[in-house]
C-alpha cells in the first residue's frame, strides 16, 4: 500500500518487526516528513492538522523513548551512578544514533520524503532521528 505522501506501511511494518501494527494512521504519520507537506497535494489545513498531530506524536515517543531506555539501563546495570545513566541515555538518544538505527532499519525509503532524486541527501541527513523516536 502507497499512500498519497508515497509512504510504504506494509515495507515499513516489516521492517521494525511489527507486521500486526494495528494503528496504519499512526504509522504513516510517524513516517512523514513534514517537508513534503508543502507539496501541491496537501491543502493548508490539512498541512496544520498534520504537523499538530505529528509534534504531539513526537512528545510522546520521545517520553515513552526515554522511559523504556531508563528502565532498562536501570534494571540492567545496577553499578551505574545517576550521572552514567544519563550519559548513556543521552548517547543512545542522540541525534546521530537514532539516525544510523533510522537508516539500519531502512525507515528512509518507507517515509514520505525519499525519492531517487533526494537518496542521497537524505541517507545522510538527521531526518530520520525524529522517526525512530515515534516508532
Amino acid at each position: 500500500m502507497v499512500s498519497p505522501l508515497n509512504i510504504k506501511l506494509v515495507e515499513a511494518k516489516q521492517a521494525t518487526a511489527i507486521p500486526d501494527f494495528s494503528r496504519d494512521d499512526l504509522l504513516s504519520l510517524a513516517l512523514t516528513d513534514l517537508s513534503t507537506l508543502q507539496l501541491p497535494l496537501v491543502s493548508e489545513q490539512e498541512r496544520q492538522t498534520i504537523v499538530l498531530r505529528y509534534r504531539r506524536l513526537a512528545f510522546l515517543g520521545d517520553r515513552l523513548l526515554d522511559a523504556i531506555l531508563a528502565d532498562y539501563l536501570f534494571t540492567t546495570h545496577p553499578e551505574l551512578t545517576n550521572q552514567d545513566l544519563d550519559a548513556w541515555r543521552q548517547d543512545v538518544t542522540c541525534r546521530e544514533s537514532l539516525t544510523r538505527f533510522a537508516v539500519q532499519l531502512g525507515l528512509p525509503g518507507f517515509c514520505s520524503s525519499w525519492n531517487d532524486q533526494t537518496a542521497n541527501r537524505l541517507k545522510k541527513s538527521q531526518v530520520f532521528m525524529e522517526k525512530c523516536s515515534r516508532l
